[in-house]
């Protein structure tokens, strides 16, 4: 049984007929006995409500989430935290690889002339091309690490929209390319969509020579916070479609009729970001062994609050759905 419409496939089933499975919104069924039966229009059965509107209406949104945020501490969720953050931390590891020999192959490179001084030999070109298959071997560990927490987390924003209350298992592992590579496309698209924008000012900013950074970085910031408004409706489409086709103004609309719902996303959002953009930035500012480790340390955090956002996320669209329209 899908959850749209028959006759009008935009919008969202609201019953369902129990002899032949039609379904319909409510312009399509018909009433009788005064308004107190509703059949069906194709084969005149009693109609019922359909089934995974009775999962969510928003006055249920407080008492969904209520315990919520114990959720991942469960005897059967804290597997799943503990394997998550151990993933992260080991995607973050391999990230840092990458950048290390990024930065070897730049300089390598950056030197003058196409190979430079003192690296003619054929054993300098040897670890040149160990060093290429390595950051290869490391971009497909890192894109498998990457796709799939993506694709758990998606998969736990699709449970939870479907009326689950618990952190589920693991998706399902199916192919490379089905489970990593496709969730880690559609990770980079949301990524690109939101953080896009403030990315793209920034570097024109900084290529100004005479702008300063802390100039640069407070035009950045309402770029940046537009995309962090938005993240969580994007979020929303791609983990319930995985495309932005049909992402409309609707979407957002939904949001600002049930704004404290949507605050209290936002805040998640913000536990999960934070602690992963300022180990970023601290690293970043002072790079050291200190510093890297204060990121590992940072990634606990991250994850659970991930996985209370995508929690979270998926309830608020089970409880909202039909101001969604079609997403």
């Amino acid at each position: 049984m899908h959850m749209y419409c028959d006759q009008h496939p935009d919008a969202l089933a609201e019953w369902s007929c129990i002899d032949c499975g039609t379904t319909a919104c409510g312009l399509c069924v018909k009433t009788v006995a005064a308004g107190k039966v509703t059949v069906c229009p194709s084969c005149g059965g009693m109609m019922s409500k359909h089934e995974r509107l009775k999962l969510g209406a928003p006055t249920e949104f407080w008492a969904a989430i209520d315990g919520v945020f114990t959720m991942p501490f469960g005897a059967k969720s804290v597997i799943q935290l503990v394997t998550a953050s151990a993933l992260s931390a080991i995607l973050w590891v391999v990230l840092f690889a990458w950048t290390f020999a990024a930065s070897v192959v730049y300089a390598w490179f950056a030197a003058e002339g196409v190979v430079p001084a003192g690296f003619e030999s054929k054993p300098a070109a040897m670890a040149l091309v160990l060093i290429l298959v390595g950051m290869v071997t490391i971009t497909v560990i890192a894109v498998g690490l990457y796709g799939y927490l993506t694709n758990y987390s998606h998969f736990i924003c699709n449970e939870a929209s479907d009326g689950s209350q618990s952190l589920p298992i693991w998706a399902d592992f199916l192919t490379y390319g089905e489970s990593c590579v496709g969730p880690a496309m559609r990770g980079l698209m949301v990524l690109a969509a939101t953080m896009g924008p403030a990315g793209i000012v920034l570097a024109l900013m900084m290529s100004v020579s005479s702008v300063s950074a802390t100039t640069a970085l407070a035009v950045t910031l309402v770029p940046a916070i537009l995309g962090f408004l938005v993240r969580p409706i994007v979020f929303l489409r791609m983990s319930q479609f995985e495309s932005f086709s049909g992402l409309s103004s609707r979407s957002f609309e939904a949001a600002s009729r049930h704004l404290g719902q949507y605050m209290v996303i936002l805040a998640v959002q913000f536990g999960a970001l934070a602690p992963l953009l300022g180990g970023m930035l601290y690293l970043a500012i002072s790079p050291g062994v200190m510093s890297f480790l204060l990121a590992l340390a940072m990634i606990p955090i991250t994850v659970y609050f991930t996985a209370l956002f995508s929690q979270i996320a998926g309830v608020f669209y089970r409880c909202n759905r039909l101001d969604f329209g079609g997403v």
